[in-house]
């Protein structure tokens, strides 16, 4: 009879110690995740270098922010219209060629992507048709921002040679 309470406070020790080790891989978990960039905080810091002349707020470059601007530049969701446009000043003051160059290069995988998706769409009379016209409005809208950017950088470096 002994024997049996001591199997059992065993089990329990053991369901303890599982538990307290899942509770800490959570916490681990959660405190490892990546911080996720908000439009507000990016916005910010267009609008901060835009104006770092003109006004006594400090600004800083952000490599992390550059690089999530330069990474969904394209969505409309993330990136809305009026930051976009502060965001073309910002790719204008770029300097680096290597940046300059990889940016270009996607642009241009974007826009002939946009090409040849469009070239394969067959015009239906679905039920999907307002779904299509959805997701052709926002390749449209990559299409547009990849071809804006091209343009940046072929007139910037025109202008320089």
């Amino acid at each position: 009879m002994i024997s049996q309470t001591t199997d059992n406070d065993d089990d329990e020790k053991i369901e303890s110690f599982q538990q307290q080790q899942q509770n800490q891989k959570n916490q681990k978990a959660q405190s490892t995740k990546k911080h996720e960039k908000d439009s507000k905080e990016v916005l910010e810091y267009l609008s901060n270098w835009k104006y770092r002349s003109l006004t006594s707020t400090h600004w800083k470059f952000n490599k992390n922010t550059q690089s999530w601007l330069l990474r969904h530049m394209y969505n409309a969701e993330k990136v809305p219209k009026s930051m976009f446009s502060l965001l073309e000043e910002y790719l204008k003051g770029i300097q680096s060629d290597q940046i300059i160059e990889r940016i270009k290069e996607d642009a241009a995988k974007r826009a002939l992507q946009y090409k040849e998706w469009e070239k394969e769409q067959q015009p239906d009379n679905d039920n999907e048709e307002t779904e299509k016209n959805e997701e052709h409005h926002n390749r449209r809208k990559e299409y547009k921002r990849a071809r804006k950017v091209l343009s940046i950088f072929s007139t910037s470096k025109d202008t320089s040679e």
